[in-house]
């Protein structure tokens, strides 16, 4: 993650509340000088535009979420409880930053900043190539169909991930994505491995 002034971070911080409240169209420089207290000239002393804190609202999702998908790069050959601390750290962090689901799963962003879409494709497939790197290695050390790649292995959990998010989301937050890991971790182990 890039270097960010403490008020850089603040202002960030704040477009992630403000979109998080009130979606994407509520992310404006008037709004967040507004909470901030400040005038919306000094927002642009620290971001040239409302472009650059979007791209440094994904630097800070990619940095947060990134090392929940290590827990996937696990050794053991137990496979009843696998995918329990991966879903749980994951599904904690979006829900302390529900923002986080805007950005990752939602088409919105695409919308209010079509000049978002490079560096929100980027992100994705970053994500996607470590995912399939990290579904080889659980090939190997664990007991999963020969029949399935390591992008389809990739592929299914991302798509379950997303989707479970996005039901989260429309839902408006109204029960817990972590109450959802017994369930998701029960999937994945029954339709990935070989028992």
């Amino acid at each position: 993650m890039k270097d960010y002034t403490e008020r850089q971070r603040q202002i960030i911080d704040t477009s992630l509340t403000l979109s998080s409240q009130g979606g994407m169209n509520t992310l404006t420089i008037r709004n967040i000088a507004r909470d901030l207290g400040v005038t919306e000239p000094a927002i642009y002393r620290h971001f040239d535009s409302k472009h650059e804190i979007l791209v440094a609202m994904l630097d800070v999702l990619q940095s947060t979420i990134s090392p929940h998908f290590m827990l996937l790069n696990r050794k053991e050959v137990s496979t009843e409880s696998f995918f329990i601390p991966f879903f749980t750290a994951l599904f904690t962090t979006i829900e302390e930053n529900p923002a986080f689901a805007l950005f990752i799963f939602s088409e919105e962003v695409f919308h209010s900043d079509a000049t978002l879409r490079p560096h929100l494709s980027e992100l994705l497939e970053k994500i996607l190539k470590n995912l399939e790197t990290l579904c080889a290695g659980l090939q190997s050390s664990t007991h999963i169909s020969d029949s399935l790649t390591a992008s389809d292995i990739a592929f299914i959990i991302l798509s379950t991930v997303r989707l479970t998010v996005t039901r989260w989301n429309v839902a408006q937050e109204k029960y817990s994505l972590v109450s959802q890991v017994e369930q998701l971790n029960r999937l994945l182990c029954t339709v990935l491995f070989n028992r």
